[in-house]
């Protein structure tokens, strides 16, 4: 069994979620934090298993960068500053 969300906050970035003692108490609860479009992602993860974490983590920092190169209006090269030159 393993969780997983994330929320993007504005700078500084609060504790938030349930504990997870409340989740299930056999669970680590794990946290990465990484600076991205102008804010800090915060991934949280519950999970008895570390190396399914650190999989989770590594794949959604890959999403989120992925999407940034889709949406970004700071560079032009992305597809959404292309659509709307």
């Amino acid at each position: 069994l393993a969780l997983f969300w994330l929320e993007a906050v504005a700078w500084p970035a609060q504790p938030v979620g349930p504990s997870p003692d409340v989740i299930a108490p056999n669970l680590e609860g794990y946290e990465q934090q990484f600076p991205s479009m102008g804010t800090l992602m915060t991934f949280q993860a519950f999970s008895a298993d570390k190396s399914q974490v650190d999989q989770a983590f590594e794949a959604a920092e890959k999403e989120v960068e992925r999407l940034v190169n889709i949406m970004s209006d700071y560079d032009p090269e992305s597809e959404l500053s292309k659509i709307n030159q």
